[in-house]
Formats: structure tokens, sequence, C-alpha cells
């Protein structure tokens, strides 16, 4: 008898993780079909049988259900956020490793969606919006300080002075300078010297002919733009003697 109970109860949890697996395999083709309503319906259904899946499947299901919100939601800020939580939520359940390249991948898709969002709220003026996404992008890889830089200059922008001390607070205490090496070439159209985030892609434009003169240089130290900011903040918020330190650590 013991036996047969035993046996039922394996049978019902593989019929469980059948149909898991089966509505999460349902979402992601509706997701590459771009049908990310249908696709979050059938995620919900799968979501009520996790209690008790095997950490693979419930990775799986983070990831995919990551991937319908960051593609699904490329402008909402919410949604975006989420997707890094649940990424989050993926990469620590995956205690046998089985989906590292997966996550890894969506991660890297994220932070590509945010900075590019980030920097189109920039360019319109919708500082707020773009520091949001900045912010966003920084928490996924807290190694990438650039973000929190930007996340910084377009909260100040934004007149939001307690996000923007925090950051640029949070950028002091990193001793951030920005120092990096440029890749930079001359734009043949206009005569501008343009910047590339790679050598690689610098010289994809020369080679293409758009661009001429390829040249490696150091960017400037951003270290004085974030105390002096961080000061003037200081005494926007009406703490003279708090700015006064900071622009004698300045003189320094």
């Amino acid at each position: 008898m013991r036996k047969h109970v035993l046996l039922a109860g394996v049978l019902l949890l593989s019929a469980i993780s059948f149909g898991q697996k089966k509505e999460i395999k349902k979402a992601e083709k509706e997701i590459k079909s771009g049908n990310f309503t249908e696709a979050m319906m059938l995620l919900k259904q799968a979501e009520g049988m996790l209690a008790g899946a095997d950490s693979d499947i419930t990775s799986q299901f983070y990831i995919v259900k990551a991937r319908g919100l960051m593609l699904g939601s490329v402008t909402d800020s919410a949604d975006l956020k989420m997707a890094s939580e649940l990424l989050k939520k993926a990469k620590e359940v995956d205690t046998g490793n089985d989906n590292t390249s997966a996550i890894e991948e969506e991660t890297d898709s994220l932070k590509g969606i945010l900075e590019n969002n980030a920097g189109l709220d920039y360019k319109a003026m919708r500082y707020k919006q773009a520091a949001e996404k900045f912010y966003i992008a920084y928490t996924v890889n807290q190694l990438d300080t650039l973000f929190l830089f930007n996340a910084a200059l377009a909260s100040k922008n934004a007149n939001d002075f307690e996000n923007a001390s925090m950051y640029f607070q949070k950028l002091a205490d990193l001793e951030y300078t920005g120092i990096q090496k440029q890749f930079v070439a001359t734009e043949k159209a206009t005569g501008k010297e343009e910047s590339f985030v790679t050598q690689s892609q610098r010289d994809l434009m020369v080679k293409a002919g758009t661009h001429v003169n390829p040249k490696e240089k150091i960017s400037e130290s951003k270290r004085e733009l974030v105390l002096l900011s961080l000061a003037q903040i200081n005494i926007v918020n009406g703490d003279n003697e708090k700015a006064i330190e900071i622009i004698d650590q300045v003189r320094k």
C-alpha cells in the first residue's frame, strides 16, 4: 500500500512538473510572437504550480517572466525594475547552474534596454524617468558606476535633490572619477569628433568610410564635478556647513 502511495505521489509531481514546463514553453512562444498579454496570463497559471517545483523550472519561470516584462514594457520603469528583481531571483534559485547562460544573456539585454531608453528620456529632457532607468541599470551590476553617475546628473536636472544627493554621495564614497579610455574618430559628414564605447565599434565605422582619424583618449576626472554637485545640493537643502566641508575637500 505504501509503495502505491509513493508511486502516486511521484506521478503527481511529474504531472505538475510537466504542466509547469508546458505553460512556460507556451509563454516563451507567445513572447517571441509579441503577444505579451497572453504570455503573462500563461505565466500566471504556471506560477500557481511553482510550490515544490525544482530549481531549474523555478529559475526558468523567473527568466521567461523577466523577458516578457522587458520586451513588453521597454519604457516602463516599474516593469523594468521588476524584470531586474526576477533575474536576481532566477540566479538565486538556480542552484544547479542550469540556466547561467540564459540569465546572463537576459541581464545583458535588460542593461541594453535600460541604457537605450534612459538615453532617449535624457535627450527628451524627461530627466526623472531617465534617472530611474539609469539607477535600475546600476543595480543590475554595481560595477557599472557610470550608470550611477548618469542617474545622479539626471536627478539633479529633474530637481529631485533627495535622490541626487543620495547618488552623488554614493559616488563620493566610492571615490568615483569616471576616468576611462575613449575610442574616438572624426565623422566625415560633420567634421566632429565622436566617441565610441569600444574599439571595435569605432574601427567598424572607420572601415565603413563614415569616420576618419581614429585615436584614443583618456577622459577627464569627474571627481570634482561630483563633489561640487553634492555641495550645491547641500546649499539648496540649507546645509551650508556640510557644503563648506565638501568645498574644502575639493580645494585640497
